[in-house]
């Protein structure tokens, strides 16, 4: 059987220690969003008359509610 082995040299890599121990939340956080977005897309469209701005808006605040869920953060990506 093969084995994979991530090494980092901490403190120094730190930052990509951290990306690397978190990518199966980032995965999920990001099916999450897309399964949202799809759902909105396909059954709620016609529900309301908005801005593109809002809508992006509205976008942005679910991907952040969807990745604190996940204990995750975009601004501890430097």
């Amino acid at each position: 059987m093969s084995k994979g082995i991530l090494e980092f040299t901490l403190p120094e890599e730190d930052e990509e220690f951290d990306r690397a121990s978190h990518a199966t939340q980032w995965a999920l956080a990001s099916l999450e969003m897309d399964n949202w977005l799809r759902e909105e897309i396909k059954y709620h469209s016609d529900k309301r008359t908005r801005t593109a701005i809002e809508a992006l808006e509205e976008c942005r605040n679910k991907l952040r509610e969807v990745l604190e869920g996940y204990e995750l953060c975009l601004d501890s990506i430097t």
